[in-house]
Order: structure tokens, then C-alpha cells, then sequence
């Protein structure tokens, strides 16, 4: 591995620690894929508060399809550990454009 491809997978790994509370990790309803899932969503939280990242970044990071990914979110958002809050980033032309965060939920 070059000094280039090292850079850019730090850029894209990013170096914050992972929280999985209890309630998490035994749940009986969750995979380990999804447990897994909230660690990294819980990772990227720690910086901002919420989570930013985009359906690729999990599916490269976790090494799963998209159509994994979407799934493991759905049971941990029925589950209520996680909240999806849309956000309207820009007007075009009259329409909005939408973007949405991750967000813990606020017990944790």
C-alpha cells in the first residue's frame, strides 16, 4: 500500500471509538450485523452529535450490500435506538432538497 491509498482510507476511516450500550448488544430482536451497525453510527456521533454518513459509506466500511444496510437501519429504528431527522439543505428551482441525519436515541 502506497502513501496515497494509505491517506485515503484514513480519510474514509475515521479514528472515533464505538459505544454499544447493553440494551444494544443483548437485544434479542437485533443481529450482530445491526449491533455492529450502531457501534458505527454511534462512532460517527461522537463528533458531531449526529451521524452524517451516507448509505456507501457504511455499505465500504461494513463490506455489505446497500439493500444490508437499509435493513439492519429499519430494525434498529423499529427497535427505537435510532431516528432518522430530515433536513431541507437548498431551494432548486422551487423545490426543496432534502437530506436526513442518524440520531441516537436521546436515552443514550
Amino acid at each position: 500500500m502506497d502513501m496515497d491509498e494509505k491517506q485515503s482510507e484514513e480519510e474514509v476511516l475515521p479514528n472515533y471509538y464505538a459505544v454499544i450500550p447493553a440494551e444494544v448488544r443483548y437485544h434479542p430482536d437485533l443481529t450482530w450485523f445491526d449491533k455492529c451497525l450502531y457501534g458505527e453510527v454511534s462512532a460517527l456521533a461522537s463528533k458531531k452529535g449526529y451521524c452524517w454518513a451516507k448509505n456507501t459509506y457504511f455499505s465500504h466500511v461494513l463490506g455489505v450490500g446497500v439493500r444490508t444496510l437499509q435493513l439492519g437501519l429499519k430494525r434498529l429504528v423499529k427497535a427505537g435506538l435510532l431516528i432518522f431527522c430530515l433536513w431541507v439543505v437548498r431551494m432548486v428551482k422551487d423545490k426543496f432538497i432534502f437530506d436526513f441525519s442518524i440520531l441516537l436515541e436521546p436515552e443514550w
